[in-house]
């Protein structure tokens, strides 16, 4: 509908989704790079995970001896069953690894909440690991992030820019608050969408490898 009503091109459009919306977020870049589709969506020019889940098995792994371990495991398994491969097959961390090209025209910021009760940042971790590969490891450096509304709270803290082999860039931040305030609070959304707006624009480094910039 919003193709139809609007038009959408590889230029024009930003995709933002929160949670599974993050997952299906991906689902969709995926598609759009598969062209398989009568009618393709075109990838968007950025991509926003707030919250996201990237890996259905860690996910579960990660809480399946807790209090919530069923109710993971009955959202998990009412969407794609009980088969784990089947859940690996959805999961944006294990075909974004074995798929680079999805990020050829498609910059991309993972946000994860500070106080978030929810989904662990190991997801954003292992999303990172999948897009960036070898170039996500613990030297990977760190760069300060100054928000240009202080009354905001975003978290700031520090984030990474950089871009994978492709040219794409890569961005993450935090944000204050629960796992449901990225999106209850509307000023923490809107800060996301400024941020990757910023890395969206930024001139591409020469060489990729050493891509590591400020985003204020």
């Amino acid at each position: 509908m919003l193709n139809d009503t609007y038009g959408l091109t590889e230029r024009n459009h930003i995709m933002v989704g929160h949670s599974c919306g993050a997952t299906l977020a991906f689902q969709a870049l995926q598609r759009s790079c598969t062209h398989n589709s009568d009618r393709p969506l075109p990838p968007p020019r950025a991509l926003v995970g707030l919250a996201g889940i990237y890996d259905l098995r860690l996910l579960y792994e990660s809480h399946k001896d807790g209090p919530y371990g069923d109710i993971y495991a009955s959202f998990i398994e009412g969407a794609f069953g009980k088969n784990m491969d089947d859940w690996d097959r959805a999961s944006p961390a294990y075909f974004a690894e074995r798929n680079s090209e999805m990020f050829s025209s498609t910059s991309i910021l993972l946000v994860t909440a500070e106080g978030d009760e929810l989904v662990e940042p190991a997801q954003r971790d292992v999303m990172r690991r999948a897009i960036l590969g070898s170039k996500s490891s613990s030297s990977s450096e760190t760069v300060p992030v100054q928000d240009k509304e202080p009354e905001i709270e975003t978290g700031g803290g520090s984030a990474m820019m950089t871009e994978n082999q492709g040219g794409s860039r890569y961005a993450e931040m935090s944000v204050k608050g629960g796992h449901d305030d990225m999106w209850l609070v509307g000023e923490r959304m809107v800060a996301a969408i400024e941020k990757a707006i910023q890395v969206m624009l930024m001139p591409k480094a020469t060489p990729p490898e050493a891509a590591v910039a400020a985003v204020s």
